[in-house]
């Protein structure tokens, strides 16, 4: 059998990447890592084709880096600003890091020390 399909797309707008800026949830907590350090995390510069998979791989990328270095319980939210009239999303990197953890002591217990 076959089947002989057409279709019809009406293509939306093509938005574009903005800015994108980093604060800490928490205003009386300075972000643990500067902008600089957290803006390589991004995988898009601004003017590029805005790409929700690389905000999502981003996000990841923030995470691995903040739970690395102990903020075990560290969130990332993007705040989304759509201009529509100028095809532009920028975003606000809202960054809850909480309590940073560190190990304090490794006790290795066996024959050979």
């Amino acid at each position: 059998m076959h089947v002989s399909v057409t279709a019809h797309v009406e293509e939306g707008l093509q938005y574009r990447l903005g800015t994108i800026q980093f604060r800490s949830s928490n205003l009386d907590v300075p972000l643990a890592f500067g902008a600089e350090e957290l803006r390589k995390q991004i995988p898009m510069n601004e003017g590029d084709v805005f790409s929700a998979a690389k905000i999502r791989a981003s996000l990841d990328a923030l995470n691995h880096s903040y739970r690395s270095n102990g903020y075990i319980d560290f969130v990332a939210e993007p705040l989304i600003d759509v201009d529509d009239s100028h095809q532009r999303i920028s975003l606000i990197m809202e960054l809850d890091q909480q309590k940073q953890f560190r190990l304090g002591k490794i006790e290795v217990f066996g024959l050979d020390p």
